[in-house]
């Protein structure tokens, strides 16, 4: 049987219950953690690979400011729905629904490449590392 992807499947009501206690509970939290650690600074480009309700998204969308570009990819549509809900409408977010193993951006588009927990969910962990190296502009993080 070949291996699916997790996020393809968590549709129903489940993105909207991610949001609702997932992410206050331990979402959010870690979110403040890996922005930390990415050091974003204004005018960056952004990738949230496997974004999810889009949490890490917006929090990098405040740091790069109007002068940066922040996408965020979820193979989800659910998912993608509910970030494009929550988040505040002068936000400049890019959202793209896609697979991880295969992003639909040039070579070394973004200085930043984040991934907060949604690598656990990817069938082809190789690939989707290989796509954020792709991506990932020389000297990025």
């Amino acid at each position: 049987m070949p291996r699916q992807h997790f996020g393809r499947a968590y549709g129903g009501n489940a993105p909207e219950n991610y949001e609702r206690y997932f992410v206050p509970a331990i979402g959010a939290p870690v979110a403040d953690d890996l922005i930390e650690v990415a050091a974003l600074r204004p005018d960056e480009r952004v990738l949230d690979v496997a974004c999810g309700t889009g949490v890490v998204t917006g929090m990098a969308s405040e740091l790069v400011g109007d002068g940066g570009v922040v996408a965020g990819l979820d193979v989800n549509p659910g998912m993608l729905a509910v970030a494009r809900a929550t988040t505040p409408s002068d936000a400049t977010i890019e959202w793209h629904e896609a697979s991880a193993e295969a992003m639909p951006f040039p070579d070394g588009s973004f200085d930043a490449v984040l991934c907060q927990m949604g690598i656990q969910f990817i069938p082809d962990k190789d690939a989707a590392l290989s796509e954020m190296r792709r991506v990932l502009a020389p000297g990025g993080r």
